[in-house]
């Protein structure tokens, strides 16, 4: 086989290309060994790579196979990242191959014995004076040769504690896998490369309004340098990184994603730079930044192309590469964005699904993604076509998985039979649920002056005593919607520390936000009381600090949040004003403590009409306490003897709750069984 036939077979692909240069490393070291012992003699394992390469090219001088080779590359098409190391990164011949000799322990481990052989502490590694005394160019300074590619990341040194020429130098292993061709797949390198071909294009994504002309108008203002950083500011569901990987694909790019966020004089940014430029890849981060905070975009070594940023609606990055960035919000989906996100997700002949769940969830379009998924996977399970509660169920997964550690789920099997209030705080309820189920076309409706000042978010103030019903209402309507509940107990979230609060905060509103599920925070006068307008202490200032957070957090939710509290008093009024609704709820009259114990006493109970009536009369009891007794009840009656539930029961636990809240009891007189008997028969003919 001739030389022309061998760089034909070794250069139709990334591997083969990269094999030319191992052969012109090893050729170069052979040769500059060559002028001391044999270098066969002391290391014969070279006898193998030199007869391959005798083989290919017969007997060839180093600079002339490393001429053929540049003059081969210049016929062929751009791709091929060791010619981008001259191309793309400016380096010569000579430093492609000292990348290449440096990293030859990585392909084959028996170089480690001979970089050992020919230094005098036995290290594995070449040093610097090795490298550049075996694959330097003659006539250039060869220091002034390793700087560029330290400077890339290409090379690293493991100690830059000892004197420079006793540096030891290794290849990184994502740059090698780059450089060689082979798969990019390492845990360890926390990067995650994927070509142009493999990105989906933007027409093929469901963006939301307005975000489709938006990044239409990208590609011209990177390629002009106006813009060197794009910042997507987006919900953790909103399919961030599928747009990130349209913007790439539409500069003729790939995706590298970088999923670490080291100090900025960390080598890995310099290597991912080397990775980029090699790859024809744009560099992707996440960071999710809590209120108030500020992160510097990182140096990526010599990478002068663009970046992208995917980051919350919080925090905010700093860095040369911010004062040409542009911020890109991805907004949330209208109905008509989530039935296409639902239909694509979900088998053709369920249409009315699709409709069904875009009306019913307001979730990004990743959820739905995801959601999709998991229903189809529930309904194949058992071999049916995939309905609504496949797809509730399926949120509920992610529900558990996103939110599990941050907030309790409550379960939420109520109605409003089940809940005993006064008449104006049931109509105060359903006004809640009737904003709830309509919060979307409402946005929709109204008039101008609303304009810019109104989202989807529905938020409610559930206020009074402890055991009026304010969870128990939060229950049936979330029931009713036929959404997930989760509680978060507000004095939980807070933190001595300072910022600590408002980052708990930020975390839980984001993710409630974005999975489109109902918030409870309860007990929420821990942070919305009256702020001090005299802030003398400094614990005084970090208060009226988280205070004025949630605040403005408020006014940007769009999802539903119930915040309750038992001391309305203590709430500040600008949380008021910004609650669309206040619910108050007060304890309960005489009728509707006496609905309280029917609906907790069991349906065979035996507890005379007349004995509720005046129970119900003189122990003004709240709803929660009413509840406990008639559990007590039912459990002493269980233990009796299994019968139904009688007077007696009924008293004896009456008598435990009027103990607990330290109040006497003020109905007489010890329960007689005979008497009883006579009563409820009496009773039973009144009906």
């Amino acid at each position: 086989m001739d030389a022309s036939e061998t760089f034909e077979r070794l250069t139709s692909d990334q591997p083969g290309h990269f094999r030319l240069h191992v052969f012109a490393a090893v050729l170069r070291l052979l040769d500059r060994l060559s002028h001391g012992a044999d270098p066969l003699v002391n290391f014969p394992f070279l006898r193998g790579y030199a007869e391959e390469i005798a083989d290919a090219f017969g007997a060839i001088e180093p600079k002339t196979l490393e001429r053929d080779i540049v003059m081969w590359e210049a016929t062929r098409p751009a791709g091929l990242p060791m010619a981008a190391l001259t191309t793309e990164c400016g380096l010569t011949m000579a430093q492609r191959l000292i990348v290449t000799g440096v990293g030859l322990v990585e392909e084959d481990a028996r170089f480690m014995r001979l970089f050992a052989g020919l230094a005098e502490d036995g290290g594995r590694r070449p040093t610097a004076e090795a490298a550049l005394r075996l694959w330097s160019a003659d006539s250039a300074d060869p220091w002034a040769q390793l700087t560029p590619l330290l400077a890339w990341g290409l090379v690293d040194v493991e100690d830059r504690s000892v004197p420079r020429s006793a540096w030891r130098l290794r290849v990184p292993e994502e740059v090698w896998d780059v450089v060689r061709g082979g798969a990019f797949a390492h845990d360890g390198t926390r990067m995650r490369l994927e070509p142009r071909a493999a990105l989906l294009p933007a027409d093929t994504l469901v963006l939301g309004p307005g975000l489709a002309e938006q990044l239409a108008t990208l590609p011209e203002l990177v390629r002009s340098k106006r813009i060197g950083a794009v910042v997507l500011r987006a919900t953790p569901g909103a399919d961030a990184e599928r747009i990130a990987g349209a913007i790439a694909r539409s500069l003729d790019l790939g995706r590298l994603g970088l999923e670490a966020w080291p100090s900025p004089s960390d080598p890995y940014w310099r290597r991912a730079g080397a990775v980029a430029t090699l790859t024809r890849a744009m560099p992707m981060l996440t960071c999710d930044l809590a209120p108030g905070e500020t992160r510097a975009l990182p140096p990526l070594g010599r990478y002068e192309g663009p970046i992208i940023v995917i980051a919350g609606r919080e925090g905010g990055f700093s860095g040369e590469r911010i004062a040409r960035a542009l911020d890109v919000r991805i907004p949330p989906l209208e109905v008509e964005d989530r039935r296409r996100a639902w239909q694509a997700g979900l088998p053709e002949e369920d249409r009315a699904l699709a409709d069904e769940a875009a009306e019913r969830f307001c979730l990004p379009a990743g959820h739905v993604h995801q959601a999709a998924g998991l229903a189809l996977v529930q309904a194949r399970a058992r071999g049916a076509t995939p309905t609504l509660t496949d797809v509730r169920e399926a949120m509920r997964m992610l529900n558990r998985q996103r939110l599990d550690g941050l907030a309790d789920r409550v379960e939420t099997r109520a109605t409003w039979d089940d809940l005993v209030v006064a008449a104006g705080t049931a109509q105060r309820l359903h006004e809640i649920e009737r904003r709830c189920r309509h919060r979307e076309r409402l946005l929709g409706r109204l008039g101008p002056g609303f304009r810019g000042s109104a989202n989807r978010g529905v938020r409610a103030l559930l206020a009074g005593a402890s055991g009026t019903g304010k969870t128990l209402a939060a229950k049936v309507i979330a029931a009713g919607l036929g959404m997930d509940l989760y509680r978060v107990d507000l004095s939980a979230v807070f933190n001595k520390y300072v910022g600590e609060t408002e980052k708990n905060l930020h975390r839980i509103l984001a993710t409630a936000e974005d999975l489109d599920v109902i918030l409870l925070l309860d007990e929420g006068d821990t942070l919305l009381g009256a702020r001090t307008s005299d802030a003398r202490s400094a614990n005084d200032r970090y208060a009226n600090l988280e205070t004025n957070y949630l605040l403005q957090r408020l006014e940007s939710y769009e999802g539903i949040l119930f915040v309750t509290t038992n001391l309305p008093d203590a709430v500040d009024h600008a949380f008021r004003r910004r609650m669309d609704v206040v619910v108050d709820f007060v304890a309960p009259g005489p009728a509707e403590r006496r609905r309280i114990l029917e609906v907790h006493l069991p349906d065979d109970h035996r507890v005379p009409a007349l004995y509720l009536s005046e129970v119900a009369e003189r122990l003004r009891l709240t709803g929660g306490q009413l509840r406990n007794a008639g559990q007590l009840a039912t459990l002493l009656a269980l233990d009796d003897d299994g019968g139904p539930v009688r007077r007696v029961h009924l008293e004896s636990a009456l008598r435990s709750e009027q103990e607990k809240a330290g109040a006497t009891w003020p109905m007489e007189g010890p329960p007689k069984e005979r008497g009883e008997e006579v009563e409820a028969f009496f009773a039973g003919l009144a009906r």
